[in-house]
């Protein structure tokens, strides 16, 4: 028993992965949307599995882009003249996904007429530990974003073991997660992070002398409680 479960393919060591090619094993087609449901996963997460599962294979589509207001679940991106193969997804026709903000009266010291702005970011959630690896980072790094289709944004907390100050405007970043440290980048600000972190952020390639690693692109944080 031992053997053979050693020549399993490593892919399929997670829950998500098994779960998915068992939904495949007995349907012909899955709807990205019915898959996002079935097993409770954001956007990001299911693509980030999506793709490990593609790594080797080479994918090739069509998309259809319009102009529309607001928010179009994919039933109403539905026609009847559509032919075999297509996948209607929803719309959305705003470059921001969710930031909700509050401004509140805030006391320093003994004065009182200061404002304390509370934002509200939609994130992807959390990304697992093992998923922060330089292949996903290239295979977010090959795909194309844009208005409506955003780059996976994940949320996590972080020891912060290092920072400092380059190029006078930005701060570059050593993070630890779950046993795993990682370099990460805060673009345009020198405000110091502090230590456990909760950070929003994105994977990215960063290429140095011909060598590709890892990189997290640090968009907001707030101290982790």
């Amino acid at each position: 028993m031992k053997s053979i479960l050693e020549n399993i393919n490593k892919i399929f060591e997670n829950r998500v992965r098994l779960a998915l090619m068992s939904i495949l094993m007995v349907n012909d087609e899955a709807e990205f949307n019915a898959l996002k449901q079935m097993l409770d996963l954001t956007d990001g997460n299911l693509a980030a599995h999506i793709a490990t599962l593609e790594k080797k294979t080479k994918l090739e589509l069509y998309l259809t882009i319009g102009r529309g207001r607001g928010y179009r679940p994919a039933e109403e991106n539905k026609t009847a003249d559509q032919p075999i193969g297509v996948i209607p997804i929803d719309s959305i026709f705003s470059p921001v996904r969710r930031v909700a903000y509050a401004v509140e009266q805030a006391r320093v010291g003994q004065r009182t007429d200061y404002d304390k702005l509370t934002l509200d970011i939609e994130t992807d959630g959390s990304l697992e530990p093992a998923y922060l690896d330089l292949g996903l980072a290239q295979l977010f790094d090959h795909q194309v974003w844009g208005q409506g289709f955003p780059q996976p944004l994940f949320c996590d907390e972080f020891e912060v073991l290092g920072q400092r100050v380059v190029g006078e405007k930005h701060l570059k970043l050593k993070l630890a997660r779950a046993g795993r440290t990682v370099e990460a980048m805060r673009f345009n600000a020198l405000d110091p992070l502090p230590s456990p972190v909760r950070a929003a952020y994105r994977l990215s390639v960063n290429e140095f002398n011909g060598t590709q690693n890892l990189q997290l692109v640090i968009e907001h944080w707030e101290p982790a409680l």
